[in-house]
């Protein structure tokens, strides 16, 4: 695929002049691009933490991955019928210092997940082992489908 038609024309300014050829279409997608890149800067920092999901038959469970983040940088809580996992992870390093290199990111998170049906918000428990929060939902028992006789009325 030809990179050049879906990036921004500016990062292909010497290319573009070239070509000499202008596109209604380019003119739409470079406001696009540039729309979204004021987007990002307006956006306050921030990291999504890695998660896995599973449906057991018990219950459901959650793992995200926030190596570096105490537990007490965490909150977990059930609002509207929804889990919300929030907290920061914060930089070790001086605020001050000149970084010569970076990979690693730091900032807020926030992650939200609807609660199924058959979920007991009451009865979440939470723990962290090695970087790894482990987020545990039981699930409410099913209500045992009940038997009655039902008379018929002679009339």
């Amino acid at each position: 695929m030809n990179t050049m038609f879906v990036l921004p024309r500016r990062w292909f300014a010497a290319a573009e002049t070239a070509r000499n050829a202008a596109s209604p279409v380019r003119d739409d997608i470079d406001a696009m691009c540039q729309n979204a890149a004021a987007r990002d800067e307006r956006r306050a920092p921030g990291i999504l933490p890695c998660v896995d999901l599973v449906a057991g038959a018990d219950a459901y469970c959650l793992s995200m991955e926030i190596p570096g983040v105490e537990p007490d940088q965490v909150t977990l809580e059930v609002c509207e019928e929804a889990l919300v996992i929030s907290g920061e992870k914060a930089s070790p390093h001086d605020a001050g210092a000149a970084r010569l290199a970076g990979e690693r990111v730091f900032g807020a998170f926030r992650r939200m997940w609807s609660l199924p049906e058959d979920a007991d918000a009451d009865a979440i428990s939470a723990a962290t082992k090695n970087g790894v929060l482990t987020v545990t939902v039981p699930r409410k028992a099913a209500p045992e489908p009940q038997h009655r006789t039902i008379e018929i009325a002679r009339q």
